[in-house]
């Protein structure tokens, strides 16, 4: 568990979710992560763990995250795996920690719904999130989240790339 620091949840959170454009509109990261996940997919709902190769993803690891889908009822989701602009953005290391754990309480709901959602829908998401991070800084993130399935049916891992 992460060390506990106090942190003002009175913080406004606030998210916005983006219309996902072709993966050369998107540049940088986001663009490498959507065509490669696009790819890997091929004609299913989404690739499985199996088929992502980190080493594929090089330019992309300090922003890449995994996260495990938990349980059944109610689904929680932890982190797998975390590069280091995802930790520098939390001010912690995240692996290891499940989104429902996460400070301000705001944020931690508010992605946890988001997981849920994309979860059941199994569809990408493309999301902006301003926040305050648990040492008081306002952090502003980009992610795209995209699902991965190993039966080739229900989500059982997500693929996240956060850039600030």
């Amino acid at each position: 568990m992460p060390d506990e620091l106090p942190v003002n949840d009175a913080d406004e959170f606030r998210r916005d979710f983006l219309d996902l454009p072709p993966a050369s509109d998107l540049g940088d990261g986001f663009g490498i992560v959507w065509e490669y996940w696009n790819r890997k997919r091929g004609d299913r709902i989404a690739p499985s763990r199996a088929d992502i190769d980190p080493a594929d993803l090089v330019p992309c690891l300090e922003g890449l995250m995994l996260l495990d889908v938990v349980g059944y009822e109610p689904k929680r989701f932890r982190h797998r795996l975390a590069g280091t602009t995802v930790d520098q953005v939390h001010g912690i290391s995240v692996t290891g920690v499940f989104i429902d754990e996460m400070k301000p309480r705001g944020f931690a709901v508010s992605v946890n719904a988001d997981l849920l959602r994309l979860a059941t829908e199994r569809q990408p998401q493309l999301v902006r999130m301003t926040f305050t991070n648990r040492h008081g800084l306002r952090r502003q993130m980009h992610t795209i989240r995209l699902p991965l399935s190993a039966d080739g049916e229900s989500v059982n891992m997500v693929m996240v790339y956060a850039s600030s």
